[in-house]
């Protein structure tokens, strides 16, 4: 992750550099003023390309239990959590036997929650880079489906403004939780 505040990135770093290496990877901070507030004020959101996290205050009361962080996509999730996470995007344990068309795309629209933890991908296949998870009990609002070889995608327009990936289960077999 990159963390900075919005005024010195945009003014100092080349920082569309470093999300063509690591697409949403911005924590970014961008607040009215100094003064504690425990509810983010969205005139204040860093409106700029991936942005991961965004920090509302420069104030933190964390014993107060204020975090002053707006997390995206579920990048802090294994920092607050008691339970390890590991991402994983689920691969069958013996070769996947597919009973329909590879490399065919729909556009159908509907809503995934996943029965195990599943990687977001930049991307329609498991060569893309995972930016982060969803687990079981979440759920993603889907716009187009695809299918590669091995694999049924859906895409989903993140936060960031950036279409994101997350496998559905095995083309013609195993599904990775409902739709």
């Amino acid at each position: 992750m990159y963390y900075s505040y919005k005024p010195y990135t945009l003014a100092h770093v080349d920082y569309q550099r470093i999300l063509r290496e690591f697409p949403d990877s911005l924590w970014i901070a961008a607040y009215r003023d100094y003064m504690p507030t425990t509810k983010p004020d969205y005139g204040y959101f860093p409106s700029m390309d991936g942005v991961a996290i965004w920090q509302y205050t420069s104030a933190f009361g964390l014993s107060q239990g204020l975090d002053g962080n707006i997390d995206l996509l579920g990048v802090t999730d294994n920092g607050y959590s008691k339970q390890p996470v590991t991402p994983i995007t689920p691969a069958p344990s013996k070769p996947a036997q597919s009973t329909a068309a590879t490399d065919a795309d729909y556009a159908q629209t509907g809503v995934f929650k996943p029965s195990a933890t599943v990687n977001i991908r930049t991307g329609a296949g498991t060569g893309y880079a995972s930016v982060g998870s969803y687990s079981p009990g979440e759920s993603v609002i889907y716009d187009h489906v695809y299918i590669r070889g091995t694999y049924v995608w859906a895409r989903y327009l993140s936060y960031s403004g950036r279409y994101h990936y997350v496998a559905l289960g095995v083309n013609g077999g195993e599904s990775y939780g409902s739709r």
